[in-house]
């Protein structure tokens, strides 16, 4: 019935754009993402607006389809490791063992929940735990035209997420173009094949990728992991001034899960089955040369079907097992509007709002048997204006209301002084909320096994959220440079950031077990569960900078390094043992040196450093790592098509270390890529 609802909605959005379209005796292109990226460097995602990296009201980095090939990319979160401030850590937890850790200036756990990511500015975090299932996003690394990162908290253009930074994936275009595409990755446990073809019927310009991969993770871990999947884009012109985009995303596979050696209870070794597909709609119309807006709507589902055995529970009177089902089911509806307008030469607008409906079912989780209704409403808007010729003004804000923490505001400005053409110095100013996700807020999950005692039970009560959290608040100010020289460029700031309201768990002391049953004991102590409470404050400060160095026509460097320092309120001291001064490292660096031999070969170099830090939640502490990675490709010819062949090589050195935790230690390996266009 849902889904009814939503090919409703498509359709009805599609009637409106088509009647409108005829309407109208205005004969102006729809602006494509082509036209924002003919000038690179631009940046779309920060302000909802087209600018220059150097007109833009926060820090950026792009990311572009050669840098993603030149690195070697193979996992997509490995690319943010070339981003100043990224932390990345290889299949993080120990509950969720296949996915990255992917966090920007601290607070390093296995879900990273204060970072909003999307994909063609439809956000993929998920709300039972607030972060990204990096491994079953249904993309491929050939999908990707580009991505955008917002270094710096972007609330008042994407909400509550995004506490710490933006990151927005944009795929390749449906061109119309005729593709065909063969992609095969082989190599240390890793198998992949991917297919893409790309084709135009009449005014309908479309693309499709699927594929398969197969990957057996760490050598120490339970990590294997398999996915099916398949995605598509389309665009319908409908007129010279109105189009009608498709999307569409499928995904499937198996997980392992578990490790003994972090929980001896529950969440032990086994295979569970995941599954996901979305589908959006989004209507582009340009009203005039200064007015345009579109409107979008998707839907998303994911599910997860994960049975759990317990290890002998020691009860009063005889050891038990118990068997639970873990299945979760995640359902999305978005539908948002935006408008923008030129007001004139010197001033641009654009306003907006969407409305948001998420459905949890969680039953071991959230503790009941229902889905869980969460709603969001936005309204946004932000101005461009060109003060003078050498100050430019940003400013802009979010208003939300959600069901958890009610009404929030979130605002931002910044002044972009132009000290010559090319060199330029931004002062910015921003606050953020982030709403606290179902696990901080709704978590009662919690196993209980019968005893030879009647009317006696034993309880093990993991968590028992209190909830009525309030939402966690950042006020960040930064000052900024940004150089563009003729071969080199440099972008560099520093920034103080203060985190109120820091939401995290304590033991709950308080907790007494409700009639009829009694607390799991351990050691001869009883078994309290965790709680979330909104603690005091915390405090960063930092530099980051990132530089490109184009040596000569073949060849470039790039560099990134950070610094950060992270201090804690006495408040969140006495309350939490975790440390958050070391919750990330303090010194984060990376190179890139890429060099084209011949129009056939070419090679790249990367290296990256981390200094010693001890992830939050399922982290440990972790010494200073650096890991030095190698590609070398060769172009080739075969029976008319175009072809490509490289070997990816990382941690060249095979040094043994690890990363996030002292359960994930990287090995070398090597993986061959073949391309073949026909």
């Amino acid at each position: 019935m849902k889904s009814v609802r939503f090919l409703i909605l498509s359709l009805l959005l599609f009637n409106i754009a088509a009647t409108r379209a005829e309407d109208s005796p205005i004969k102006i292109a729809a602006l494509t993402e082509n036209d924002y990226l003919d000038d690179v460097p631009q940046v779309l995602t920060i302000s909802r607006l087209r600018q220059s990296s150097s007109d833009a009201p926060s820090a950026s980095t792009i990311i572009d389809r050669e840098m993603i090939r030149a690195a070697g990319i193979i996992d997509l979160p490995d690319i943010f490791r070339l981003v100043p401030g990224f932390y990345v850590g290889i299949n993080a937890g120990f509950i969720t063992n296949t996915n990255h850790t992917v966090s920007y200036h601290g607070f390093n756990d296995a879900y990273a929940r204060r970072m909003q990511v999307l994909i063609d500015g439809r956000t993929v975090y998920e709300p039972l735990y607030g972060g990204v299932q990096w491994s079953e996003l249904p993309i491929t690394i050939e999908d990707i035209d580009r991505i955008e990162i917002t270094r710096g908290p972007n609330a008042a253009s994407y909400g509550a997420n995004a506490f710490l930074g933006v990151i927005n994936i944009i795929t390749r275009e449906a061109t119309g173009s005729h593709l065909n595409r063969v992609s095969v990755n082989y190599g240390n446990g890793r198998k992949e094949v991917f297919y893409h073809y790309g084709s135009k019927i009449n005014n309908l310009n479309y693309r499709i990728s699927t594929g398969y991969k197969e990957d057996d993770g760490l050598s120490n871990r339970m990590d294997f992991k398999r996915t099916n999947l398949i995605n598509a884009r389309a665009s319908y012109k409908i007129s010279d001034v109105s189009n009608v985009e498709f999307q569409f995303g499928f995904a499937s596979g198996e997980r392992e899960e578990g490790n003994l050696d972090k929980d001896s209870l529950l969440m032990l070794p086994r295979t569970k089955d995941v599954y996901n597909h979305f589908e959006l709609i989004k209507w582009n119309n340009q009203l005039s040369e200064d007015n345009s807006f579109y409107v979008q709507g998707y839907h998303a589902l994911s599910q997860v079907d994960d049975d759990i055995t317990s290890a002998s529970l020691p009860l009063p009177i005889f050891p038990s097992i118990i068997t639970l089902a873990n299945d979760i089911t995640f359902e999305r509806y978005d539908i948002e509007a935006q408008q923008n307008i030129n007001i004139n030469k010197n001033l641009r607008v654009i306003w907006g709002g969407s409305t948001r409906l998420d459905l949890l079912y969680s039953p071991f989780w959230i503790g009941n048997n229902k889905d869980n209704a969460f709603r969001l409403q936005r309204m946004f808007t932000q101005a461009e204006w060109s003060a003078h010729q050498n100050l430019l003004l940003n400013a802009g804000f979010m208003l939300e209301h959600n069901d958890f923490t009610g009404v929030d505001f979130s605002p931002r400005g910044s002044a972009n002084i132009k000290l010559t053409p090319n060199q330029t110095i931004r002062l910015g100013f921003s606050q953020a909320n982030r709403t606290p996700s179902y696990f901080e807020e709704k978590f009662r999950g919690s196993v209980t096994a019968t005893t030879l005692i009647p009317n006696v039970s034993v309880l093990y009560q993991r968590y028992f959220d209190s909830g009525n959290l309030d939402p966690e608040k950042i006020t960040s100010k930064e000052i900024g440079y940004l150089g563009q020289f003729s071969n080199f460029s440099i972008d560099a700031k520093l920034y103080d950031d203060e985190i109120n309201h820091l939401i995290d768990s304590v033991t709950d002391t308080t907790f007494v077990a409700p009639p009829g049953y009694v607390l799991l004991t351990s050691g001869g102590q009883p078994v309290l569960p965790k709680t979330f409470i909104n603690q005091g404050n915390v405090y960063m400060r930092g530099f980051e900078t990132q530089m490109t160095w184009s040596m000569t026509d073949n060849t470039k460097l790039i560099g990134n390094y950070a610094y950060i320092n992270i201090t804690s309120s006495d408040e969140i001291d006495q309350k939490n043992r975790k440390d958050y001064r070391q919750s990330t490292p303090k010194n984060i660096a990376s190179l890139l040196f890429t060099h084209r031999f011949n129009a056939q070969w070419d090679g790249s170099f990367a290296a990256y450093y981390t200094s010693a830090a001890n992830g939050l939640g399922d982290g440990d502490f972790i010494k200073a790592n650096a890991r030095f990675d190698a590609r070398l490709a060769k172009k080739f010819m075969l029976n008319h098509s175009d072809g490509e062949v490289s070997l990816n090589i990382q941690n060249i050195t095979d040094e043994h270390d690890n990363e996030y935790a002292d359960y994930n230690t990287l090995r070398r390996r090597a993986v061959l890529n073949v391309k073949l266009d026909f």
